[in-house]
């Protein structure tokens, strides 16, 4: 390695050293000279590894000197080491290592991916890249072309060493060689040659979701296998049992009606109406897109209207707790009779983020397969059917009905109309309990009747699919005759009646009969009499001893016929009698006392009414008729017309005003007074509404309002559903009742306003509300809409409930706040 080093303007050289010194000198000069005239003065020059010459110095001009310092350096290759000086790009070793290996070396020895040399790639001053055009060297270049990539007989040496390239004289392709080979001895034997058909191998995916708990997996890996004789009993099931067994009934149609079980009280439900109006807007874009989907869609929803299980209902008789069900359609092609049904989503969450299914109590539905199929096999004569509309054909209890709330337009831009469903939807959670357990209710119910088709109800039948079969032919056409049959003439509900005279008292029952077709039958079923006693008693009491002959009568009716009969009313013209009957036994003298305590024991949980004389036929019995005129009076064979139509007009139940002075004769002495209040609210209507009287009872706001939460209390302790509420009233009973209080307010003043936003979304340009933009929340109250939106007020400041300045509890709001604020001025109790 040469180092030179010159200095301009040292002239002390010795003549001897001259020429050697020159000679030194001129060589090198020439050298540097060449080199920096292709490159910039002034800067640090660096070469390819070629010349390896590197300037350790600058070029200067000064005005007296200048200096230039150069090295002439050799590196030795970082693969080969030694005394190999080549460019790394030259080397025999680098080159005969694959790609990888190559920007292995590189990376490990730090050097540029372009020029091979010790520095980092974004300082590299070389220009030439690979022939991608990326800044890398060709020889680590990655082929993204699998063509690119080397075959397993590429880079292969020959074993002829003498191989001398020559013309090709011909192609011969690999697959052919065994045609031209001829048969014979190889070194190796006899040798198997040619090609072979190639195997299209037919692949099957398969995907497998497992969403199991881990602790449960591994219960199972452990335990040993087994079969389950008892079902273990869980809490919920027991509680959904015991619900229905209280709860359910049969109407006078014969239908079943059957409540929810909740395991929260519904008040936990919030706004769900809003999202209803919101995916019914979406659904309303998809059925203008299709006709046949829209048709199909409200001929659903009006066979459902026309069946009864589907009811219009007033948005303004808003209940306390309502649930608002979104719906939507699935298409069925290919079904023969029902091509698209409804789907009602019950597990949409409100404003609370809770759900109508997230409080119900679910049920168990015991149902076994492998049971039903085992029993099935054993039948010599094997059939199928199934139950048509099985869930609709079971109602909700009124009360809960609300629950279940459904929207509906009949064009896009029509008005929303509100509905209610009144039997089992399929989107209820516990749907299927009700269902299965109704079913076996009516087998239960009708097994002295239908044995065959009981029992096969109860263990014959999967959902709504009922698989069966019977030894023999004869068997098996009772059977489906029974099947038929049970359905049919179950709907009965008896009528009693009862009158009496001077002459004599008496009773008949009426058996009213609803068959499946919806045709309706009244036939008398049975009727008795008695003579009236020789010593004189008071009509009124005579008119009792018919009750308690009515009483007698029906209960013998039900133990010897065995029907499943609901909803018996019985009926008498008497109204101090029906007094007695809802006064309390020991409040009364002993006469009376014991035949109103019998018929109470007789006829606990039966309803009685009052029916005016001329619709009474009982009354014939009391007063006698001549058996000519009998055969052709309808009265006596069929009963009053009301039976037929459902119920009595509003004149037929207007009732007279109670006698007090033959009322109170019965009474114990120091009763009297409590006993006639309670005994005339029953027959009084109530003229005046609840808010009017409610304000007319105080000036204190407060007062109406705790009189109000004990009312709101006292409703709900009345259903037996739901929790009974007891001592001081608390914090949120009061809110509730305030609530209530305002809102019935706003029904009445603003009705309009309320039913425009509620079909429309805003109020009409003509009302007085317009400028508030007023709007309806959760709890079903008008608030003043604005520009306090984004405000940090609490809720109650931002969005104020608008009442009528003139209202009566308008005015006594603002008086209870004027006295809370100790007589502040307006614009201080406004704010």
């Amino acid at each position: 390695m040469n180092y030179i080093a010159t200095k301009q303007g040292e002239t002390h050289f010795k003549p001897q050293q001259l020429g050697r010194e020159c000679d030194v000198y001129l060589s090198a000069r020439g050298k540097v000279s060449n080199d920096l005239m292709s490159r910039n003065p002034g800067s640090g020059v660096k070469t390819d590894g070629r010349n390896r010459l590197q300037t350790v110095g600058t070029w200067r001009q000064e005005r007296n000197s200048s200096n230039v310092f150069v090295a002439e350096t050799k590196a030795n290759c970082v693969l080969c080491k030694g005394n190999n000086f080549h460019p790394l790009s030259k080397c025999y070793q680098f080159k005969k290592l694959s790609v990888e290996d190559r920007v292995e070396v590189v990376k490990r020895n730090n050097l540029c991916f372009r020029c091979f040399l010790p520095h980092r790639l974004k300082e590299c001053r070389s220009e030439k890249n690979c022939f991608c055009l990326r800044p890398h060297n060709s020889l680590i270049h990655f082929s993204r072309d699998k063509t690119r990539n080397p075959t397993p007989t590429s880079n292969l040496n020959l074993d002829v060493p003498t191989f001398v390239p020559g013309q090709i004289e011909g192609s011969v392709e690999a697959n052919s060689q065994s045609q031209f080979v001829a048969t014979g001895v190889t070194v190796f034997g006899y040798v198997v040659s040619g090609s072979v058909d190639q195997v299209t191998e037919n692949r099957l995916h398969c995907v497998l979701i497992v969403d199991e708990d881990l602790n449960k997996t591994l219960k199972k890996f452990w335990e040993i296998e087994g079969v389950h004789i008892e079902p273990k009993v869980d809490t919920e099931v027991s509680l959904c049992e015991d619900h229905f067994v209280r709860t359910h009934r049969r109407n006078c149609e014969g239908r079943y009606v059957v409540s929810v079980a909740l395991n929260e009280d519904p008040f936990c439900l919030g706004n769900s109406k809003d999202i209803a109006i919101r995916r019914l807007n979406s659904l309303w874009k998809r059925l203008s897109r299709d006709s046949r989907y829209l048709s199909l869609y409200a001929e659903f929803l009006k066979d459902y209207e026309e069946l009864g299980h589907l009811e219009r209902v007033d948005e303004l008789s808003e209940s306390p707790t309502h649930y608002y069900i979104p719906h939507h359609g699935v298409l069925r092609p290919e079904k023969l009779t029902t091509k698209l049904r409804i789907v009602f989503d019950d597990s949409s969450p409100t404003t609370t983020g809770i759900s109508l299914n997230d409080i119900l109590l679910k049920g168990e539905v015991k149902e076994d397969v492998f049971e039903t199929i085992s029993r099935f096999r054993r039948h010599k004569f094997a059939f199928t059917t199934d139950i048509q509309k099985m869930y609709r054909q079971i109602l909700i209890n009124r009360d809960q009905q609300d629950l279940q709330r459904i929207i509906w337009k009949h064009g896009l831009d029509a008005e929303i109309l509100t509905y209610r469903l009144k039997a089992v939807t399929y989107g209820l959670s516990n749907a299927p309990f009700l269902a299965i357990r109704t079913l076996q209710q009516l087998a239960k119910d009708e097994k002295s009747r239908f044995p065959l088709a009981s029992e096969t109800l109860l263990y014959d039948t999967y959902m709504d699919d009922i698989v069966s079969g019977v030894p023999d032919l004869e068997t098996a056409q009772q059977l489906q005759s029974q099947l038929k049959k049970m359905p049919c003439n179950l709907n009965r509900s008896p009528q009693g009646f009862a009158d009496a005279s001077e002459a004599a008292y008496g009773a008949v029952v009426y058996l009213q009969c609803f068959l499946h077709n919806g045709a309706e039958k009244v036939s008398i079923l049975a009727s008795k009499s008695r003579v009236a006693p020789i010593r004189v008693i008071s009509i009124p009491r005579l008119e009792l001893c018919a009750c308690v002959l009515l009483a007698q009568l029906v209960k013998k009716i039900r133990s010897t016929l065995r029907l499943n009969i609901s909803d018996i009313v019985l009926h008498t013209d008497s109204t101090i009698a029906l007094a007695w009957l809802n006064t309390p036994a020991n409040r009364l003298k002993t006469f009376v006392a014991n035949r109103v305590a019998k018929v109470q024991e007789l006829t606990e949980g039966i309803q009685w009414n009052h029916v005016p004389s001329v619709l009474n036929p009982a009354d014939l019995v009391s007063r006698g008729l001549r058996p000519c005129d009998l055969p052709n009076l309808r009265l006596w064979w069929h009963g009053p017309q009301f039976l037929e139509k459902g119920k009595l007009s509003s004149e037929e139940t207007s009732l007279s005003p109670v006698k007090k002075c033959e009322y109170s004769k019965e009474l114990k002495t120091g009763s009297s007074s409590d006993i006639i209040t309670s005994s005339v609210c029953v027959s009084t209507n109530c003229v005046s509404s609840i808010l009017s009287t409610l304000l007319c009872k105080s000036n204190s706001y407060m007062k109406i309002v705790h009189i109000f939460s004990y009312v709101l209390r006292f409703s709900n302790n009345v259903n037996k559903r739901k929790l009974t509420l007891s001592g001081p009233l608390s914090a949120t009973d009061i809110d509730q009742a305030e609530t209530k209080l305002i809102r019935m307010v706003q029904e009445q003043i603003f009705l309009a306003e309320i039913k425009s936003l509620q079909s429309k979304g805003v109020v009409s340009p003509n009302s007085k509300l317009r400028n508030l933009n007023p709007f309806i929340d959760s709890d079903g109250l008008l608030r003043v809409g604005g520009r306090l939106n984004n405000s940090d007020l609490p809720y109650v400041n931002k969005y104020p409930a608008i009442l009528p300045g003139n209202h009566n509890l308008t005015v006594q709001i603002i008086a209870h706040f004027h006295r809370k604020n100790l007589h502040t001025g307006a614009s201080s109790l406004l704010h």
